[in-house]
C-alpha cells in the first residue's frame, strides 16, 4: 500500500537534493548527514550510493515534486 512521505517544511541552508537510481529521493545536509526520503520520516543513506552515475542532483522544488509523485511502498 502506498504511503505519503511528509518532508520538513524547510531544509537547512546549503542542503543538497538528489535522486539515486531514478527512484530514491535523497538529501544531504550541510553537516554531511545523508537521508533517503522513500519511507515515512526518512532513513539514513550512504552518500557513496550517489557516486558512479547512480545519483543526480536536482533543485529543491523538483525534489519535492518527485517525492510527492512517488507511490512508495511501506516497508
Amino acid at each position: 500500500m502506498p504511503i505519503e512521505i511528509e518532508l520538513p517544511t524547510s531544509f537547512p541552508e546549503g542542503t543538497w537534493f538528489g535522486i539515486c537510481d531514478e527512484e530514491i529521493p535523497v538529501t544531504m545536509g550541510p553537516d554531511g548527514t545523508c537521508k533517503a526520503w522513500d519511507v515515512a520520516g526518512g532513513r539514513p543513506f550512504a552518500t557513496t550510493s550517489m557516486w558512479g552515475g547512480r545519483g543526480r542532483r536536482t533543485d529543491e522544488a523538483s525534489f519535492r515534486d518527485f517525492v510527492k509523485n512517488q507511490p512508495f511502498a511501506s516497508a
